[in-house]
């Protein structure tokens, strides 16, 4: 049944800011979060005067707990590697402590507002001003294999990788340096090469409390940037050691630029499947924000028949063509998808896929299809029978 419904003007750019605020720091208590953060935006329309136009990165209130140094989740601190540092609980969920949290935060810091980023206004940029500091090929090759391992570059291409590398610079820090400061504007963004460093949070009492430990890998320092916010966390120097910076403007233009573009390309590619036109609107920004985008060259297997189901995969740019015994069943192109047969029924790839051309695909893990896919699921199943005759069903 289709609705003859009119969406306001912005609605959906402001359940996509919102929507990427909740994923990523997955607040524990919801609604008192989604109630702070539309009254923060509201407030800064107000005080701002901002145009309806623009769009605007609002620096969410995290209602969690900390976790303690003891516990074997992912890292914590506000100015962690991952950018969810505050959304990990430790466990503690009572009513009570949330409300002391959230009381927390509000003291700690009552003045922050977002200034507004429209990534597009990066799009024209001279890409003859992105900066270059020397590195020596070593250091080269350190720091990309390091990038690649964190979350916020995992969509960027190789030659996005590199000019992210060549505007990182050199710090050396000794044991005792305060790499930031709580409460300091943020200015760079940083990556460990080597040294201990610890992070700590100041309460509203001036107590120090540590809540986290780097040891000679990891990356800090994003939020402040993303926000322009100050920053939430000291991290301290606890051994000699170095740290590559990147600065905000070119963290903002390599970085928050691309991931915004990236975001609205998968979001493209997502609305002309036609599998998925079961999934609302959240579910597909959702789907979006899950998929990783990976390249093939000419020839190169995506997926091989026998090995075990891991991914599906969506093609955004090239064909690929489709193999089980050396017979080409078919060729996919941009809008098509494979791979979700052996996600479906547990069992081996049924068919090999590889590369024709340079191939780009949007990558989506099995945890996720799981969580993300229900709402296609009785769509797939009924294309498993005739997945041969038609190119946009399954495959493999």
């Amino acid at each position: 049944m289709q609705f003859g419904f009119d969406v306001p003007e912005g609605f959906v750019e402001l359940l996509q800011d919102f929507t990427v605020a909740v994923l990523r720091y997955k607040p524990n208590d919801i609604y008192a979060y989604a109630a702070d953060y539309f009254t923060r935006l509201n407030n800064q329309q107000r005080e701002k005067a901002v145009g309806n136009k623009v769009k605007i990165f609002v620096p969410p209130v995290i209602i969690t707990h900390q976790k303690s140094l003891d516990t074997d989740n992912d890292d914590d601190g506000d100015e962690s590697s991952s950018g969810m540092s505050y959304s990990r609980s430790s466990g503690l969920s009572s009513e009570s402590s949330s409300e002391a949290e959230l009381k927390n935060v509000r003291t700690r810091r009552p003045s922050v507002a977002a200034e507004p980023y429209n990534p597009d206004s990066d799009e024209d940029d001279d890409e003859d001003d992105d900066p270059i500091f020397p590195k020596t090929d070593e250091q080269r090759a350190m720091l990309t294999d390091v990038c690649k391992k964190i979350m916020i570059f995992r969509n960027l291409e190789e030659e996005q990788l590199a000019k992210v590398v060549d505007a990182m610079f050199e710090r050396t820090v000794t044991a005792g340096d305060r790499v930031i400061e709580q409460g300091e504007e943020g200015d760079n963004f940083y990556v460990i090469e080597r040294g201990f460093y610890d992070v700590f949070i100041k309460d509203e009492k001036g107590n120090q409390k540590k809540v986290h430990a780097y040891e000679n890998e990891g990356s800090f320092g994003e939020l402040a940037l993303m926000y322009n916010a100050p920053r939430s966390a000291t991290v301290v120097a606890t051994t000699d050691g170095r740290v590559w910076c990147m600065n905000r403007n070119s963290f903002r233009k390599l970085v928050l630029s691309q991931a915004s573009h990236q975001r609205r390309a998968f979001l493209e590619l997502l609305h002309s499947v036609q599998m998925l036109q079961p999934l609302s609107s959240y579910e597909r920004m959702s789907l979006a924000d899950a998929l990783v985008k990976r390249t093939y060259q000419d020839g190169e297997y995506i997926i091989r028949e026998g090995d075990p189901g891991t991914e599906m995969f969506f093609i955004m740019e090239g064909r690929v063509k489709v193999v089980q015994r050396d017979e080409i069943l078919n060729e996919l192109s941009k809008g098509d998808y494979f791979g979700e047969l052996a996600l479906m029924s547990d069992q081996p790839r049924a068919a090999s896929v590889c590369a024709v051309g340079k191939t780009v695909v949007a990558v989506l893990g099995a945890e996720s299809f799981e969580r993300l896919l229900g709402p296609c699921l009785d769509v797939m199943q009924r294309n498993k029978e005739k997945y041969v005759v038609s190119p946009r069903q399954s495959k493999t």
